[in-house]
C-alpha cells in the first residue's frame, strides 16, 4: 500500500477533477515549487496510485447520439479463441470498449453510433459477421431505444421499468375473431403501477391517433395511430391483472392486434432482447 501524505492527496484529488494540470499549476495552487510537485506526480505514479490519464469526449459533439451496452454469446468457442474475438471486435471503430464477463453472455461491449439506425447497421454487418457471435443481447444502461420524438419522460421512465423488470411479467392473450383479449400482470406492485400507467396513457393516445414515436416502437402500431377511432376498447385492472380486450370491425385492424399482442408478449418473455430480434427479422 501506498503511503501517502496531505499533500499528496489534495494533488490526487486535484488531477482526478482535472489531469491536465501541470505541475507548475497544481505547485501554485499547494504552495509547493515546480521541481517538488513534479518529483511528488512522479513518486505516485511509479508507486501505481496513479494508473494513468485519459480524455473524456463529448460523443454528441463528435456525432455520436448513441450509446448502447450490448451483450455477446460466442456459440463456437473451440473453433474461435477469446483472444481472436477480442482482437477483431476491438478494430470496429464504433466498439469502444470490450469486456470480458461471466454470465449471460461473454462480452459486454460499449457502442456508439450516430443514431439507431446507424447503430442496427454496425451490429449486423460489422459485429454479428464476426466468426463465433450468437444473439446479442442488450443491455439497458443508457439504451435511448426508449425516448421518442413525441413521449413524455414519464412515458419512456415506465418502458424503462417494465424492460428492466421483465421477468416479473406475465401475460395470456386470446386471439378473438374480432381482436384481442390479453391479461397482464407483474408480481412487482411498482411494476404493476408502471405497467398501467404505461397502457392506460397508449389506449388514451391510440383514440387521439397521437403516436409517442419511440425509438423502437413496432411499425405494427402504425395502424392503430392512423386508425384508433375504428377501435373499441375496454380496460380492467382486477386480481388476475390488466384486462384488455380490443376489437374492430377492420380486418386489417384486427390482423395487427393479432400481431402486437405477440410482440408484447415476446417482450414480456425475453424484454429487449425480443425488441432487437424483431429489429434484426425487419431489416432481413
Amino acid at each position: 500500500m501506498t503511503e501517502l501524505d496531505e499533500i499528496d492527496r489534495r494533488i490526487l484529488r486535484a488531477l482526478q477533477q482535472d489531469a491536465t494540470q501541470s505541475a507548475s499549476q497544481l505547485g501554485r495552487r499547494f504552495d509547493l515549487s515546480q521541481p517538488a510537485t513534479w518529483r511528488r506526480i512522479k513518486r505516485l505514479e511509479e508507486a501505481g496510485a496513479i494508473a494513468g490519464r485519459r480524455l473524456v469526449l463529448d460523443r454528441e459533439k463528435l456525432g455520436f447520439g448513441v450509446t448502447v451496452f450490448l451483450g455477446v454469446k460466442l456459440v463456437a468457442k473451440g473453433r474461435v479463441s477469446l483472444e481472436d474475438f477480442e482482437r477483431a471486435v476491438s478494430a470496429i471503430r464504433e466498439v469502444q470498449t470490450v469486456e470480458h464477463v461471466l454470465g449471460l453472455y461473454d462480452y459486454r461491449l460499449r457502442v456508439v453510433a450516430t443514431d439507431l439506425a446507424d447503430f442496427e447497421r454496425v451490429l449486423r454487418r460489422r459485429i454479428m459477421t464476426l466468426p463465433g457471435v450468437g444473439k446479442p443481447i442488450h443491455d439497458m444502461t443508457n439504451m435511448p431505444g426508449l425516448q421518442g420524438t413525441n413521449a413524455e419522460p414519464h412515458e419512456s421512465a415506465e418502458l424503462a421499468v417494465m424492460f428492466n423488470n421483465f421477468s416479473t411479467l406475465s401475460r395470456t392473450v386470446e386471439n378473438l375473431p374480432n381482436g384481442i383479449r390479453s391479461v397482464t400482470t407483474s408480481s412487482d406492485p411498482a411494476v404493476m403501477d408502471a405497467l398501467v400507467s404505461h397502457v392506460v396513457g397508449m389506449i388514451g393516445r391510440v383514440e387521439a391517433k397521437d403516436s409517442p414515436d419511440i425509438f423502437i416502437q413496432s411499425p405494427t402500431l402504425d395502424i392503430f395511430f392512423e386508425r384508433g377511432d375504428q377501435i373499441e376498447t375496454t380496460i380492467d385492472v382486477t386480481n388476475e391483472g390488466i384486462v384488455v380486450k380490443q376489437t374492430s370491425e377492420d380486418p386489417e385492424l384486427v390482423e395487427a392486434m393479432h400481431i402486437h399482442a405477440a410482440e408484447v408478449s415476446a417482450m414480456a418473455e425475453r424484454g429487449m432482447m425480443a425488441v432487437h430480434e424483431m429489429m434484426m427479422q425487419r431489416h432481413h
